[in-house]
């Protein structure tokens, strides 16, 4: 057959050319339509569901409950007769029991167990470093949490915030492995006035500090912070910026020319303060922890957790026992202290009990400091908490 190669191409007529540009029009209003048509699908699916669902992972707590239940026996509510407290963690025969120490009461704290009773829970001693106190729970039966021989966690495994009866309480991933968490500093939650030559006004008080609590109103002159005495708000910030969230601090201060002295209780945060933007972004995610550093070891997981879900066990998906939540330090940060770390702080604590008023023991020795194997060269601090300790009038 004769080929002409040179025969010019064809080309699609004027006619042709007109019915695609009509086409493409239609043709991407059709898309147009599917893509609606699945979203108004895809909304009405998700409106069936239940709130819980969207928010909560029901059914994904319903898949782990199991290996929450392997810490279930040993993991209690705490209660202050109104509302749960924390929870707390069975550690040891004869009902002994570790929990959040800074979010405990000062009366009135009790045990929930079966049947809505309550038990009576004493408070043994606190080791500060962890935040973590040692108490003893009037009840039997109780079953302490088993130690898993060997664990090895990694970054992105499955972490499981377990509650009493196989419940769990949040679920989430590790996203650091154990390091020190840096310390922040506490705050009293008063604006200064300005300082005179005997001491250092208070302008106002925030509502929900320490400040408040203790009894403190605008006008008191602070005089001395622990027997220093304070004539600038520099010197105030400095004495107050040498203890953390929880720690009580001496206030000397004057009303009406009158001397007074009391004792300050301090937080992490308070509201109305001036914060830094990433705490700002921090507390979008709800309430966080007010003591959240200054821990030798923690490993941090994004569950989702409140400050009154601390002191329970953290489990993996084998269901060994990992950790105890410690601290909600950020919008998807809650922190942990390693098992590693437990029965060595849980030994020191009762070597306080059988030594009262030695605190050197808690002080100096190094076992519950050890890190677990391969740790040893990973210490890393994290950025410290910007608060305004002590914010100065705008």
């Amino acid at each position: 057959m004769n080929m002409n190669v040179n025969r010019p191409i064809a080309r699609p007529s004027s006619g042709v050319r007109a019915t695609r540009r009509r086409t493409w029009p239609l043709f991407l209003l059709g898309l147009l339509v599917l893509w609606l048509g699945a979203g108004e699908v895809a909304a009405q699916q998700s409106a069936r569901l239940p709130a819980d669902e969207l928010t909560a992972g029901r059914r994904m707590k319903q898949l782990v409950r199991p290996v929450a239940a392997r810490v279930g026996a040993s993991t209690l509510w705490l209660t202050d007769g109104r509302q749960e407290v924390s929870l707390a963690t069975i550690v040891g025969e004869n009902g002994l029991a570790l929990t959040k120490a800074s979010e405990l009461p000062e009366e009135n704290l009790r045990a929930k167990l079966e049947g809505r009773r309550t038990a009576a829970v004493e408070v043994l001693t606190v080791d500060s470093r962890y935040d973590l106190a040692l108490l003893r729970i009037d009840a039997e039966n109780l079953v302490p949490v088993r130690w898993a021989s060997e664990t090895s966690l990694q970054v992105g495994d499955w972490l499981v915030s377990a509650g009493p009866n196989g419940e769990v309480v949040s679920l989430g991933v590790m996203s650091v492995q154990p390091r020190r968490i840096a310390a922040q500093p506490g705050v009293m939650g008063i604006e200064m006035g300005e300082p005179t030559s005997d001491g250092v006004p208070i302008g106002r008080i925030f509502e929900g500090s320490g400040a408040e609590a203790a009894g403190l109103r605008a006008g008191d002159l602070i005089t001395h912070i622990n027997d220093r005495a304070v004539q600038s708000r520099e010197a105030l910030g400095r004495e107050v910026r040498r203890h953390g969230p929880g720690d009580n601090i001496d206030v000397r201060y004057k009303r009406e020319g009158e001397s007074k002295e009391i004792q300050v209780r301090l937080s992490g945060r308070v509201g109305g303060m001036n914060f830094s933007r990433g705490d700002i972004m921090n507390r979008m995610g709800g309430a966080l922890s007010d003591r959240a550093g200054g821990f030798p070891l923690a490993l941090a997981h994004d569950s989702v957790l409140t400050p009154s879900q601390m002191g329970g066990p953290l489990v993996n998906l084998d269901g060994d026992f990992v950790g105890i939540n410690i601290a909600r330090a950020g919008r998807t940060e809650s922190l942990a202290v390693p098992a590693s770390q437990i029965a060595g702080i849980v030994r020191q604590m009762q070597r306080r009990i059988e030594n009262e008023g030695d605190r050197s023991l808690a002080e100096d020795d190094d076992e519950s400091d050890q890190l677990a194997e391969g740790d040893s060269a990973e210490l890393e601090e994290t950025e410290s908490v910007k608060t305004d300790v002590e914010p100065e009038p705008e």
